[in-house]
């Protein structure tokens, strides 16, 4: 058996029992990890973890949440959302979400947010896609246009390719 390398060798059998006595306890000493939760953050799961603030302190860790009607923050308050929250080293990141119980077809939104000091600033909710058949580019562009100073900048696109130059986003009509 291997010592660490600051422990002498063991000559004599109280040596080594003085030295299981020090592993063992180092490994009390040391927190138990129970769940892969207590690793990665709330929302690595087996399914879902229910939030009910999509700004909250939670969804800061990369994981799959899902939030019922009333949620702040959302969207839209009215609608159940599922979604993740996509983290790059507590800078950048982004959250997607997507009405799940709609009669009407899934909508999905995006939004992209940064952390400044100790508070995540957020863009808004722009939309993916969704409802019957998806956002016109017409639509986005409008959206797009009509979003000022998200992070000093004054558009949605620029920030979304200056932050996550490796991501493309490709909607359903085939707007990249």
């Amino acid at each position: 058996m291997a010592t660490p390398k600051d422990w002498p060798v063991a000559h004599t059998l109280d040596d080594w029992m003085r030295q299981q006595e020090k592993r063992t306890m180092r490994e009390e000493r040391r927190p138990r990890v129970t769940r892969p939760s207590d690793l990665l953050g709330p929302g690595i799961a087996p399914t879902a973890v229910e939030i009910n603030d999509w700004s909250g302190p939670e969804t800061a860790f990369n994981g799959f949440y899902y939030s019922k009607p009333g949620a702040l923050h959302s969207p839209d308050s009215a609608k159940w959302w599922i979604g993740e929250s996509v983290t790059q080293e507590g800078t950048y990141g982004f959250q997607r979400v997507t009405d799940y119980r709609s009669d009407t077809g899934a909508l999905t939104m995006l939004r992209t947010f940064k952390l400044v000091g100790d508070t995540r600033l957020f863009s808004p909710w722009a939309v993916v896609s969704g409802g019957s058949g998806g956002a016109s580019a017409a639509d986005l562009a409008a959206h797009i246009n009509s979003t000022t100073n998200v992070h000093g900048i004054t558009n949605t696109a620029q920030l979304v390719k200056d932050d996550f130059t490796d991501m493309t986003v490709t909607f359903e009509n085939g707007l990249v």
